[in-house]
């Protein structure tokens, strides 16, 4: 997004609350989270077509190394 202020504008939240969400310090509402979502995928590029298959790509572990816990938020 650019830094801190374009993505506050762009959520329409206080650089302070994002600060509290990104040093894990909040959970932001859910309202929030999801547009944040929505962000992350109209900026995240599609798969190149140019592979040869129309095969989806193989899913990936996102998991944290090292951490057994998970959290959902």
């Amino acid at each position: 997004m650019g830094g801190h202020a374009k993505l506050c504008r762009e959520l329409r939240v206080p650089l302070s609350d994002l600060e509290k969400w990104i040093a894990d310090k909040a959970v932001p509402p859910i309202g929030i989270f999801l547009r944040a979502v929505d962000l992350i995928l109209y900026e995240t590029p599609t798969p190149s077509s140019d592979t040869g298959s129309d095969d989806p790509a193989a899913p990936r572990d996102c998991s944290a190394s090292g951490d057994s816990s998970s959290t959902l938020y």
